[in-house]
This record gives structure tokens, C-alpha cells and sequence, in this order.
């Protein structure tokens, strides 16, 4: 099967060690970035590097990511849609890279087909760097908006609240 020619130009940057290692340093950080985002949410301040020990350091980058998305929001922010957008973005350039085999011109071509994955590759080192400093943007504003305070005026859980929970869980799901 004939790909079109911007797929054999994005396949053979993948296989760049240069931008390989771009890719995994950049998607590291933007993991460590969700993790400290991830942290703030459910812990706060103070025991926000525990959860991140204990938590999120055995967790995969798919489940943090998910994680984020399930986060129920009072408010549509565009920095939350632009960081999971460009986290997912990033995910799928580093397991392309990180597992050479996948890089068959059919994958690279399903790739491509989202614009700014394509220029990503194909436009390197800017648009990796654009990208890259937009989703890490996101992430910051978002740790700073009110979506991620906690909420002050809620009551501290007593065990009525723990069964309630147990109830609620069996009964839808």
C-alpha cells in the first residue's frame, strides 16, 4: 500500500536518536508535571510529594492520564482540554518511539492524521517545543485554578459517609 510522503518522512524522524531522546525527556517531564497536578488535587500542600511516592510513581502514564479526565469538574476549563489533549498527543509519539516495531508506515500514517502530532514530528524542534511548553502551561494554570482548591466549607467524612459510599458503589456500579 503507497502512504502518502509525509509518512515515510515522519517514520524515518522517529527512528532519530536525537529525537527519540527529545521525546522520552520531554514526555518524562510532562509525566512529572501531571504528577505534581495530580497530587495537588487530591492531596494539597503537604502531603502532595507522599501521594506522588506512594501513588503515582506505580501508576502508568495511561491511568494518570485517565485519572485527570475522570476528575469530575465543576467548570469546562480549556487548559484542563489542552492538557490532556497534548498529554495524550505526547503518549502517543513516546510509545511509537519507545517500541520501534510499531513504526509501520500503516501506524505512522494513523499518527499523522492528527495535524499537530504531525507537525510535531515533521516540524522538529520547534513544534515539539510549542507544544511541549502549551501542555506543561496548561498543566500549571490548572493546579492554580479553583478547580483545584479544595473546597473549605465541605464536612470531614465520618463512618455514615463510608457507608453510604459502600452502598452507592454497589448499587450503580
Amino acid at each position: 500500500m503507497d502512504h502518502p510522503h509525509h509518512v515515510y518522512e515522519a517514520q524515518e524522524q522517529l527512528a532519530k536518536s536525537e529525537f527519540v531522546a527529545e521525546v522520552l525527556k520531554k514526555t518524562c517531564s510532562l509525566e512529572e508535571d501531571l504528577d505534581f497536578a495530580l497530587s495537588l488535587y487530591f492531596c494539597g500542600p503537604g502531603r502532595h510529594f507522599t501521594f506522588m511516592e506512594v501513588v503515582s510513581s506505580h501508576m502508568q502514564f495511561s491511568a494518570k492520564i485517565k485519572m485527570l479526565e475522570d476528575i469530575p469538574a465543576r467548570k469546562s476549563l480549556k487548559s484542563r482540554v489542552q492538557a490532556i489533549t497534548g498529554l495524550r498527543r505526547f503518549q502517543r509519539i513516546r510509545n511509537i518511539v519507545a517500541h520501534s516495531i510499531l513504526a509501520r508506515p500503516s501506524k505512522v500514517r494513523t499518527l499523522c492524521d492528527d495535524e499537530t502530532i504531525r507537525a510535531i514530528i515533521l516540524q522538529y524542534p520547534q513544534k515539539m517545543e510549542e507544544e511541549f511548553r502549551r501542555v506543561r502551561g496548561s498543566l500549571y494554570h490548572l493546579t492554580r485554578s479553583r478547580e483545584w482548591k479544595p473546597d473549605l466549607k465541605a464536612k470531614k467524612p465520618d463512618q455514615g459517609d463510608k457507608y453510604f459510599n459502600i452502598a452507592h458503589r454497589i448499587t450503580y456500579g
